[in-house]
């Protein structure tokens, strides 16, 4: 956990942004230098991940451990959606990043879901297609593109690989991005 820390906090903190962790309810505060700040939650959901990204009225889930753990993502995040969960991203096939994700699109209105664009043969990836079908949301394959999540806010998608052997090589990818305005004035 310490070392996903330290690579998020050098990216922020490269764009200007202030990051601090809290270690009593183990999440990543960050304050963007427009002065809004966004809660980063690494959720413990066994051996895969499950990332929940708090930024004003804009939620994004990040993958959502194995089925079992799909209640447990399911009321961790209660308390931060404000409405619809805008993204879930689900990075690559694998049911210890996807198996959850069918309780969370029964439990919330989900605008978005992102996915590699693989095609699975397991029951886990066969129940997913079908939550997100029955969701009837937008669906995406990743592919370069970027979508807003408030003022001068973006997160990049990266279309890096696609129809490799292994299944985490072509895994979503995905950035930050915060644009910072400087005014420059000639006196």
């Amino acid at each position: 956990m310490e070392e996903r820390i330290f690579q998020i906090r050098a990216v922020l903190e490269s764009f200007g942004a202030n990051v601090s962790w809290n270690n009593t309810s183990q999440t990543v505060m960050v304050s963007a230098t427009n002065g809004k700040v966004m809660t980063i939650h690494y959720i413990e959901v066994g051996q895969g991940d499950s990332i929940f990204i708090d930024y004003g009225n804009y939620e994004v889930l990040i993958d959502a451990g194995t089925a079992g753990y799909g209640a447990k993502v399911v009321n961790y995040i209660k308390p931060y959606v404000d409405g619809n969960l805008e993204f879930v991203i689900c990075t690559h096939i694998h049911a210890d990043h996807i198996g959850g994700i069918p309780a969370v699109l029964a439990a919330y209105n989900v605008e978005m879901v992102i996915d590699s664009g693989e095609v699975g043969t397991t029951a886990t990836w066969r129940n997913y297609m079908a939550a997100v079908d029955k969701e009837g949301c937008t669906f995406l394959v990743d592919e370069d593109m970027q979508i807003g999540i408030g003022e001068n806010t973006w997160l990049n998608i990266y279309d890096i690989a696609d129809g490799d052997s292994d299944t985490n090589n072509n895994s979503v990818i995905v950035r930050y991005i915060e644009s910072v305005v400087l005014l420059w004035r000639e006196e």
